[in-house]
């Protein structure tokens, strides 16, 4: 029990999605309480990917739009050409990404502080800042039947394409504007730098992969979890030398494997523990193969 209150502590603590069922009464005393776990697998169905689509303009904000809305288009047939899955395409909403204006003014404060330190001055006035603006690219592809083996031979080349299609736009971005040019010929360092090297880079495309897990699985899974309960607490009421009575709370939440805790610290709600329309719940981890779902169930018995 002590296990699954942590695990489910720890989703909490993660931010992720838990899907609680709960049967219960008001308690009129402390009764037995006991756990159970099952878990589903099911093999990978469909490969996920999330990126950030970029753009970047030097004049002002319409030009910046006027280029991601180029930059969707191309993305769009891209998207074609890769065989994605055209209904699980989704572009989010548009915004100004101020993810390197931190970054950008600090290197042009140190820029300045050097140059004074050598009795200079900057050869121009500041210009205006580059105007970034993001939008959030979300796609599948549907893997094929067969072993693990096969299917991480058929995504990683998969993956391989996406990369090299450069969905984001980074090249693009990348070329740096007067006052960008200007601050990194005096730091000798390129101006966008983003920091640590374990953190995700902008336009960098994440990938995970999941399997839809189908109602009478979900349900199966809970019987056996309260099942599992149940005969716990049948033995904590034996150890204690008293009568099991009826049931006077129940609770089941379902979760992903805890090997993947990860995947949703990474990427958040982007990638939820389920779906929300009626088919089914997800499955979800970061490689393909056998993908789990964990089933918890927790009740409360009144003590005889």
């Amino acid at each position: 029990m002590h296990r699954v209150l942590f695990i489910v502590a720890a989703l909490c603590l993660a931010g992720l999605p838990l899907v609680s069922l709960q049967a219960q009464e008001p308690a009129t005393g402390t009764g037995i309480q006991a756990s159970g776990m099952a878990t589903i697998e099911r093999p990978a169905e469909v490969m996920r990917m999330q990126v950030e689509i970029l753009a970047k303009s030097a004049k002002d904000l319409p030009d910046a739009l006027a280029k991601l809305r180029t930059r969707r288009t191309k993305v769009e047939k891209v998207l074609e050409s890769l065989g994605a899955d055209k209904k699980a395409i989704a572009f989010g909403e548009l915004r100004i990404d101020e993810s390197q204006d931190a970054n950008l003014a600090r290197m042009e404060m140190m820029m300045h502080q050097r140059l004074s330190q050598r009795g200079k001055k900057p050869t121009k006035e500041v210009v205006a800042k580059p105007v970034r603006v993001a939008m959030r690219l979300t796609a599948e592809w549907r893997l094929k039947e067969g072993d693990a083996t096969s299917q991480l031979l058929e995504s990683k080349k998969l993956q391989d394409a996406i990369k090299a299609a450069d969905l984001a736009g980074v090249k693009e971005t990348e070329e740096q504007t007067a006052e960008e040019a200007e601050i990194a010929e005096e730091m000798e360092e390129p101006v966008n730098n983003w920091g640590g090297q374990n953190q995700a880079k902008p336009g960098e495309p994440q990938f995970t992969f999941a399997a839809k897990i189908p109602a009478a699985d979900r349900e199966k899974a809970m019987a056996d979890a309260f099942r599992k309960a149940r005969t716990e607490a049948e033995q904590l009421a034996k150890a204690a030398e008293v009568g099991l009575g009826r049931l006077q709370s129940m609770q089941a939440t379902l979760f992903p494997d805890p090997e993947n805790f990860e995947i949703y610290r990474q990427y958040g709600s982007q990638y939820r523990s389920h779906s929300d329309d009626a088919e089914g719940y997800d499955a979800t981890g970061p490689k393909p193969g056998m993908l789990k779902l964990r089933v918890g169930v927790t009740v409360s018995f009144v003590i005889k």
